[in-house]
This record gives structure tokens, C-alpha cells and sequence, in this order.
């Protein structure tokens, strides 16, 4: 899945997200997210508060940004890690430069996954 974020991420762009992401769970058990967030000025409270409540977190095997600013990987890492506390396995995040980058880390941490 490949989501671009742009300016403030809002409860109501969360929500909208999220139903993507339950869509591709629905479809294929699983998800993982390719993230351009050169544009992201922040991820509100409100926003941070439906991330934390998504049960589809457990299905995520991996997000791998990219284009972040210093603010927006600190905060990513934070979501992250609160999100992980209810999470029953690890969920792999990492950054990049680039899409491509991005894009190839993730599909490599696909098959690692798939091979257990």
C-alpha cells in the first residue's frame, strides 16, 4: 500500500487510512505500507489516538518511510513504539530516502517474513 501524507494528519484522514489498510487486510491477511512523508507537518493527537486503537496493527508486517524530516521520523518512531505495546508481534519500521529505497526494503522484508 503506498500512501502519501501531506500537512497535518487529522483523526478524519486517519480513519480514511486505516479503512484502506482494512481493505488490503481484508484481501490479502496481511499489509504493509510504502509512506511519502516528505510533505507531513504532523500526525495529530486526535489523529495518534486512532492509530493506537486500530486492531488492524497486528496484521501490518512492516512500513518503510520515506522523505521524513527529523521532527516527522521522531514522531513517527513514537507512534510506533506505542503502537507496539499492543501489537503481538514486532512491527518492522524503517527509513528512506527515496521511494524506490523504500519500496525495495519492504518487499524484502516481505519474503522474509513469508519464509518465516
Amino acid at each position: 500500500m503506498h500512501v502519501a501524507l501531506r500537512g497535518n494528519l487529522e483523526p478524519s484522514d486517519m480513519q480514511q487510512i486505516l479503512a484502506i489498510a482494512d481493505a488490503v487486510i481484508a484481501r490479502h491477511g496481511r499489509y504493509g505500507g510504502v509512506l511519502d512523508v516528505r510533505e507531513l507537518a504532523t500526525v495529530t493527537q486526535g489523529a495518534r489516538r486512532v492509530a493506537g486503537q486500530w486492531p488492524g496493527s497486528k496484521a501490518c508486517y512492516g512500513n518503510c518511510f520515506f522523505g521524513a524530516s527529523f521532527a516527522v521520523r521522531t514522531l513517527v518512531l513514537m507512534m510506533s513504539r506505542g503502537l507496539q505495546l499492543f501489537a503481538t508481534t514486532k512491527i518492522y519500521i524503517d527509513f528512506f530516502k527515496s521511494e524506490p529505497e523504500a519500496r525495495a526494503a519492504l518487499f524484502a522484508h516481505r519474503a522474509r517474513v513469508a519464509q518465516g
